[in-house]
C-alpha cells in the first residue's frame, strides 16, 4: 500500500465531515486550505466562494478566499474581498494592512498609504514584515511608506 500525502488524508477526512454536514463552513474553509497547499489551487477558489455564498461574513473564509484571490492574479477580486473585510471587522490591523497590500499591488498608493496609517493606528507594529512584503513593493521609496516604517522601528526601539 502507498503512502498518502498528509494533506491527501486530511482533504479525504474532509469530504466526509463536508458529505455529513455540507454547510459546515470550518471544514470548507480547511478544505481550502489543504487543496491550495496541494496545488489544486481552482477547486480552493471554489470551494471557498461556495463556502461565501452559504456564509457571507464568514471572516476566515473571506480572508483566506482574498489571499488565494491575490496568489492567483485576481487582484481585483483580492481587493474587493479585502474591502468587505474591512467594512465586516473595522478594527482589525490586519485586514487594514492586507486591505493595503491590495491597493499596493494594483498601484492605489494614496490609498494604500492610508490603510497603512490605519493599521499601524491600530496596533500593526510589525516593521521588518512591512520592509520586506513584496505586495507592498509598489510603496518602496514612497517618502511617506519610508516615515512609517521609520516610526515603527522608532515606536520600537529599533
Amino acid at each position: 500500500m502507498r503512502k498518502k500525502k498528509k494533506a491527501e488524508f486530511a482533504i479525504e477526512f474532509l469530504d466526509l465531515v463536508l458529505e455529513y454536514d455540507g454547510a459546515h463552513q470550518e471544514a470548507l474553509v480547511a478544505q481550502a486550505s489543504f487543496l491550495w497547499a496541494d496545488g489544486r489551487k481552482p477547486r480552493a477558489i471554489e470551494l471557498l466562494e461556495s463556502a461565501r455564498r452559504g456564509a457571507p461574513e464568514n471572516l476566515a473564509a473571506l480572508r483566506l478566499l482574498a489571499n488565494l484571490y491575490t496568489e492567483a492574479g485576481r487582484h481585483n477580486e483580492g481587493l474587493a474581498m479585502d474591502n468587505l473585510i474591512v467594512r465586516l471587522a473595522p478594527e482589525d490591523a490586519t485586514a487594514h494592512y492586507n486591505l493595503a497590500c491590495s491597493l499596493s499591488i494594483l498601484e492605489r498608493r494614496d490609498e494604500a498609504i492610508a490603510q497603512l496609517e490605519r493599521a499601524i493606528s491600530l496596533g500593526y507594529d510589525d516593521a521588518a514584515h512591512m520592509r520586506k512584503d513584496p505586495d507592498l513593493g509598489n510603496l518602496h521609496g514612497d517618502a511617506r511608506f519610508e516615515v512609517l516604517i521609520y516610526r515603527l522601528k522608532n515606536a520600537q526601539g529599533d
